[in-house]
């Protein structure tokens, strides 16, 4: 009785950790068109927003346990992808057609999202989807 519970419990444990979402953080990297950085600082924001940006998410990985893909969405607002939508399939490294990339170190994936345009403020949500097909909570972050 003891050793069922004790299988029940790990069980239990191993399915709460696998219905984790397995992204840690998510950083935004855009890289101007400038190599002076207080240049851009003091640019008006709606001049900076006529800028084009190359756009670069870094996403820390808690986990890589079935994964199949890894969804990147950018729009001008909140859960938006009217700027950028690409699901990268997990793993599959390299620079592609379309302007955007995959590299990754260990559990660190590096997603090249090419350039974007005069906008000033880019939502961005990057999700998992499983292998089963199911997607994960995404994780947010706005780029201003």
């Amino acid at each position: 009785m003891k050793k069922t519970f004790v299988l029940l419990g790990l069980i239990a444990v191993s399915l709460f950790s696998q219905a984790q979402n397995p992204i840690s953080t998510v950083q935004i990297l855009p890289t101007y068109p400038t190599a002076d950085s207080t240049q851009l600082a003091d640019m008006d924001s709606e001049i900076r927003g006529l800028l084009a940006v190359d756009l670069e998410l870094e996403i820390d990985l808690s986990s890589t346990s079935n994964i199949s893909k890894i969804a990147a969405k950018v729009g001008l607002a909140e859960g938006g992808s009217d700027l950028f939508y690409k699901e990268f399939e997990y793993n599959t490294v390299g620079s592609f057609e379309d302007g955007t990339s995959y590299s990754s170190d260990g559990t660190t994936v590096t997603l090249g999202l090419g350039q974007l345009e005069g906008y000033g403020t880019y939502h961005t949500e990057v999700f998992v989807i499983r292998g089963d097909g199911t997607k994960e909570s995404p994780t947010r972050n706005i780029l201003d």
